[in-house]
């Protein structure tokens, strides 16, 4: 019998080492990365409360990507450069008018 997603899901009561967010957080528990998912969100705002410095504006799961890994995700320096071109291109439709 397959087992489903849940199993591969592996928490734990403490942080680990390699995790960098605010040393306020407080969890019940760490959940290591084990399944990608893909998430869609209305829009990614600049947020001083998330230790990324970014919050999604309406998230919602679009599917389970099980051809990635979690070494495949898109990284922190990839998300800060796309919502920078993104920002830049906003600018300059801006400015035509």
């Amino acid at each position: 019998m397959e087992k489903g997603r849940g199993s591969k899901i592996q928490m734990t009561k403490s942080k680990p080492e390699n995790y960098l967010v605010d040393k306020m957080m407080d969890c019940d528990v760490w959940v290591t990365p084990s399944i990608v998912v893909e998430i869609r969100a209305d829009e990614i705002t600049k947020s001083p409360v998330h230790t990324a410095g970014y919050a999604l504006r309406f998230p919602r799961l679009e599917r389970f990507r099980d051809d990635k890994k979690p070494e495949d995700v898109t990284s922190l320096i990839e998300l800060r450069s796309m919502t920078s071109k993104h920002l830049q291109e906003n600018y300059r439709i801006l400015n035509k008018k």
